[in-house]
């Protein structure tokens, strides 16, 4: 997210802030003492600490559910005795609304502290104090019509309430991915404890184009990637599962996967035309170059298909991290002793370690080859699986 419109995302939440606390001001005049203000900051510093940790673009989904809950909040804002209780609610669902700034702290370059520290003051003290300040001054011009005032601010609280529910829905269709993927996290944490191996994981390329390439156990292979890979992913999904009514629209529309026709043998391939202008656009491609899930208990690795050899040939430039998935055989969603999801336990605080190595390009003499090229980055691979049992 660039600044400006980081700076675009926090006027509009001081706007509103400055606006329901002016209304909050009216409906409780002592709730803009500092004591209040004190519940808020703790508030929105309960908001920020929420939102600081975790996946640096999952967090964004946290900013609809902040906008939502500041519309509940000013729907049901009572009289003068619940105004603290409020606050502390209002500022912590502000600080939800917040989270781009922990955002641009992790895209920010090594050393560059003296920028986060300036957007921290134009952000957050600048905001907070100016919002304040207009409600002060407001009510300081209002204290004439203080006895109409009121009713006035009650039904004005129930309109900020509405531009609340409206910027929360705004917010929902521009980042219902990161919704949907902070949701499922949510659900799948009983299931699955992911971990990832350093070193290659603080090497990853945080911009531009690169490919994630790593063994195929299990349906949810996708998602444990995107766990810990520190950037939006575009999977490469093959048609058995991109078509499936609600994967399909899922998929297509808002994770925005690359379908794959399953075939044995094609004489077009579309899917690589549209992996391309992902790259080039400066996306992260996830690719399972084995192409089908194991099915073998003793065969831990299959050939790589010639779709990965077919993009690096067109874009040899490109970062390749290989990745190894470590305990995704035998899980519920894997073919261990029967099609996935049959004749297995649910998976329960099942521990999933993925290794990540540092980027790499593969040799131009290696590229000319596709058959050299796949036992290239088949060695890659499982050279990560060696190094677990070490």
């Amino acid at each position: 997210m660039k600044r400006r419109a980081l700076l675009l995302q926090q006027a509009a939440l001081w706007a509103w802030t400055a606006a329901a606390a002016t209304l909050l001001g009216g409906l409780a005049p002592e709730a803009l003492t500092l004591s209040s203000l004190g519940w808020f900051l703790a508030g929105h510093l309960l908001g920020d600490i929420v939102c600081w940790f975790g996946h640096p673009h999952r967090r964004l989904g946290w900013i609809p559910l902040g906008w939502a809950g500041l519309a509940v909040n000013a729907f049901l804002v009572g009289d003068a005795a619940n105004a603290d209780r409020w606050l502390f609610a209002f500022g912590a669902c502000s600080g939800l609304v917040d989270v781009p700034l922990s955002f641009v702290f992790e895209l920010l370059p090594q050393g560059e502290w003296r920028v986060f520290f300036r957007l921290l003051l134009e952000v957050k003290v600048a905001g907070a104090l100016g919002g304040w300040g207009v409600a002060a001054v407001v009510l300081s011009a209002a204290t004439p019509f203080s006895n109409s005032w009121e009713s006035s601010a009650r039904i004005g609280l129930w309109f900020a309430g509405l531009a609340a529910a409206g910027m929360a829905a705004y917010s929902l269709g521009t980042r219902a991915r990161e919704v949907i993927e902070l949701t499922a996290a949510f659900v799948l944490w009983p299931a699955y404890r992911i971990r990832c191996r350093r070193p290659g994981a603080r090497y990853f390329p945080l911009y531009g184009p690169v490919i994630v390439i790593a063994n195929h156990a299990a349906f949810f292979d996708p998602c444990w990637i995107g766990k810990v890979v520190p950037r939006r992913i575009i999977p490469m999904m093959t048609s058995v599962f991109y078509d499936v009514p609600i994967l399909h629209w899922l998929m297509k529309r808002v994770i925005r996967a690359i379908r794959v026709q399953e075939s044995s043998y094609r004489y077009e391939v579309p899917e690589l035309k549209e992996a391309l202008a992902r790259l080039d656009d400066g996306e992260c491609l996830v690719i399972f170059p084995e192409g089908n899930l194991r099915r073998e208990d003793s065969k831990l690795l299959r050939r790589f298909g010639q779709g990965i050899w077919h993009i690096l040939r067109e874009r040899p430039l490109t970062p390749v991290v290989p990745c190894w998935i470590d305990g995704n055989w035998g899980s519920f969603f894997s073919h261990w002793h029967g099609p996935p999801m049959k004749n297995k336990p649910p998976d329960f605080w099942r521990r999933i370690t993925v290794l990540m190595a540092p980027p790499l390009l593969v040799p131009p003499a290696v590229l000319e080859e596709h058959q050299q090229t796949r036992q290239y980055l088949m060695d890659a691979v499982a050279e990560l699986q060696k190094a677990l049992s070490r």
